[in-house]
This record gives C-alpha cells, sequence and structure tokens, in this order.
C-alpha cells in the first residue's frame, strides 16, 4: 500500500466518522457507536449465505440497529439496550459464522481491520460514501442541532424530526458499512468516539468540538501510520493507544492548570 492511499483514506475517515461521532456523543448514546461496530459481525456472517455483497449485509444491519436504538423498552436503560442488540448480534454472528463457514471470514481482520490493505477504487467508494453523508450534515446542519438542543422544540417548528432522524440513521450506516469492512470493529467506534472525547476538553462550542476532533483523528492516525507501517504492528492496536495517550495527557494538563488557579 503506498502513503497516497494511506493518507486519503484516513483523511475521509478523519472527517466523517469523528463528525457523526460528535452528533452521536450529543445525543448521550455514545454506546451506539460500539452496538453498530459490533453489529458488522453479523452483517458480515449473513453475506456467507444471502446473495448479497459484504457492504450490503453490512449497511443494511447497520440501519437496522439504528432504528432498534430508537424503540427501546420503556424499562430499559439506553445503554442498557444497546449492549443487549449489540450482544445478541454479535452473539447471532458467531453462530452463523460456525454453521456456515468459519474460515470464510477472519475474525481478527473483523476486529482489528487493515488499513493497508485499501485500494485506490476502495478510496473512490469511501470517499463517495463520506461526500454524501457529509453534505448532509452540512445541509442540516441548523435542524439537527436543534434536534438535539430540544428535540419538542423541534417537533413544534413544523420540522420534519423524524425524516431527519431517518436521513441521520442512514448517513451513520452507509459510513460505517464502507468503513468498517477496512478499520475493523474496533478502531471504528474507537475513531467514532475517542477524538471527540479529547476535543471536548479543549473547545468552547459544538462546531469547535467537531473540528477539533477531526484534527485530532488525523493526527493520531497520521503517527499511528507511520509507527505501525514499518514496523509491521497493527494500525488499529497503535491508533487507538494513541487516543488514550493523548486524553490522558489532556486530561493530566487540564486537571493541572485548574490546581493552579
Amino acid at each position: 500500500m503506498s502513503y497516497s492511499i494511506f493518507f486519503a483514506t484516513l483523511t475521509l475517515i478523519s472527517l466523517a466518522l469523528p463528525s457523526f461521532g460528535a452528533v452521536v456523543l450529543w445525543q448521550r448514546r455514545s454506546f451506539l457507536a460500539d452496538t453498530v461496530a459490533h453489529s458488522a459481525i453479523f452483517g458480515s456472517a449473513l453475506s456467507l449465505f444471502l446473495p448479497l455483497p459484504n457492504l450490503a449485509t453490512i449497511f443494511l444491519v447497520a440501519l437496522m440497529v439504528t432504528f432498534l436504538s430508537n424503540v427501546r423498552p420503556k424499562s430499559t436503560p439506553h445503554d442498557a439496550w444497546l449492549i443487549f442488540i449489540a450482544s445478541g448480534l454479535m452473539a447471532a454472528g458467531g453462530l452463523l459464522i460456525d454453521m456456515f463457514d468459519s474460515e470464510a471470514l477472519n475474525i481478527k481482520t473483523l476486529f482489528f481491520g487493515d488499513i493497508f490493505m485499501m485500494k485506490w477504487q476502495d478510496v473512490l467508494l469511501l470517499g463517495g460514501s463520506c461526500a454524501l453523508a457529509l453534505g448532509h450534515l452540512y445541509a442540516m446542519w441548523p435542524y439537527i442541532m436543534l434536534l438535539i438542543l430540544n428535540e419538542e422544540m423541534a417537533a413544534v417548528s413544523s420540522y420534519p424530526t423524524r425524516l431527519m432522524k431517518l436521513i441521520l440513521n442512514v448517513a451513520v450506516a452507509l459510513v460505517v458499512a464502507v468503513s468498517i469492512q477496512y478499520l475493523g470493529v474496533l478502531l471504528l467506534s474507537a475513531f467514532m468516539i475517542l477524538p471527540n472525547v479529547i476535543a471536548r476538553q479543549l473547545s468552547e462550542s459544538p462546531l469547535q468540538m467537531m473540528l477539533k476532533s477531526c484534527v485530532t483523528a488525523f493526527v493520531c492516525g497520521t503517527v499511528a501510520g507511520v509507527i505501525s507501517l514499518p514496523a509491521a504492528l497493527n494500525f488499529s492496536s497503535v491508533c487507538i493507544l494513541l487516543f488514550c495517550f493523548v486524553f490522558a495527557v489532556v486530561t493530566f494538563i487540564r486537571k493541572t492548570r485548574r490546581q493552579a488557579i
């Protein structure tokens, strides 16, 4: 894999995943990123016996998960409901893989991905998906912010809240389905949430947080690529550890400054 393909891929996922991760975080649904990512195991398993490509089955399952996340029983906490969905789909996916063809899918690749296997046609597909998803996010930004801050006010203001949720769900599912095949389950959810957790401590507005999360993702991804590619290390593991290190450093600096004041 050439560095040009790697940086093109990194740029796209650094723009798309943290942006939608910020929206998920603002909705206080951070577990949704993990749930959608883990559902890809079931989606990949479905492609073993359905006459559909892996991308299509992952997209359909991711879309199903985003809808299920909004129809939880009232007696069940939201996080518990998402863990229930993720656990059930992972278990079902594991059974399907064992029943049909355990060698057709590489479990390690499903979890950790392999970004260095990307080709230019994959980059183009990822670029088109990210452009559609981010275009929707940009066009609907004021309405999405109102929907997040006060859903009742958005409904009273005659905004099509159900339609906006539907389109937002489709956009998230599309980005997840295209990127997870090379990022893996662990890095996908980490790329959506961890840069935002870091940027949140350094930002004073939602837009500032989103932009800083994209920069954080790109910088950490670049360093992870420079480290992992020559040393033949797993990119996902290195990148996640870098996110954790940066978070620890930022938290320590903020705490030290508060104590000094």
